[in-house]
């Protein structure tokens, strides 16, 4: 006995909008949560915080660090020195251009330690291809 399968006009569309689907999903850096750059703290001894940045192939650039410190906090020193700074609001603001593949470290020596809980930030970039903004939290 044989079977024959058969894809009429509308059996043809489909199956080429499903792998159309497909290949879009996983041909995109963003399948599945994957990200161009991602963001966590290491720690520091208190007064240090150090932002640990791992940027994956198709690096995006610039890339716009955002950190956020607690009220009366200041920054006393930075590597690389932060672009903006707004130490009344405890925001600080890097643009860090010309990225290539690989892990960049933001260090920042505060006024008085800092629990790692009082810290937060993100991270944001438009993909290499362009495209909207993406906005990814820095992880603990």
């Amino acid at each position: 006995m044989e079977t024959r399968l058969t894809f009429g006009g509308t059996g043809v569309v489909v199956i080429s909008w499903l792998m159309l689907c497909i290949v879009g999903m996983f041909g995109s850096g963003r399948a599945f949560g994957a990200e161009a750059v991602r963001a966590h703290y290491e720690a520091g001894n208190g007064k240090e915080v150090v932002v640990r940045l791992t940027v994956g192939a198709g690096a995006p650039s610039p890339i716009i660090l955002i950190q956020r410190f607690p009220p009366g906090v200041e920054v006393i020193e930075a590597r690389p020195p932060a672009k903006k700074t707004n130490p009344a609001k405890g925001e600080y603001k890097w643009l860090l251009r010309g990225v290539t593949p690989g892990t960049i470290s933001i260090r920042a020596t505060m006024s008085r330690k800092v629990s790692p809980g009082e810290l937060s930030g993100e991270i944001r970039y438009r993909p290499s291809g362009g495209g909207e903004m993406i906005v990814v939290p820095i992880g603990r």
